[in-house]
């Protein structure tokens, strides 16, 4: 599985909702299944789902990050794991970077 931003993530001041897009990549020979999805639901909202990812189709993955919890001035990182069922990666680790300015 490859994930690719489509949207990457811009600086924003605090307060201002910012939006990043990514595309999750079935490279491999069998349906990816992603079990499970965490991230912090304080700093990102997102409808993305657990489901099937058939061989070499993807799925957009769209989430918004809050950022008025966010110093101003800053440089944040913010996880989102997802629990598939990929030999070689089980977890996928994905980090937004949300700039606050």
């Amino acid at each position: 599985a490859v994930l690719e931003a489509v949207v990457e993530s811009v600086p924003a001041e605090r307060g201002q909702e910012m939006e990043v897009r990514y595309l999750l990549k079935n490279e491999g020979k069998n349906s990816l299944e992603i079990y499970k999805v965490e991230y912090d639901d304080r700093e990102v909202e997102s409808d993305v789902t657990t489901g099937s990812i058939g061989p070499g189709e993807e799925r957009e993955l769209a989430f918004k990050v809050k950022t008025e919890n966010f110093e101003k001035d800053s440089d944040n990182i913010i996880l989102v794991v997802f629990y598939t069922n990929d030999p070689l990666h089980p977890l996928l680790h994905l980090y937004i970077d949300a700039i606050i300015l």
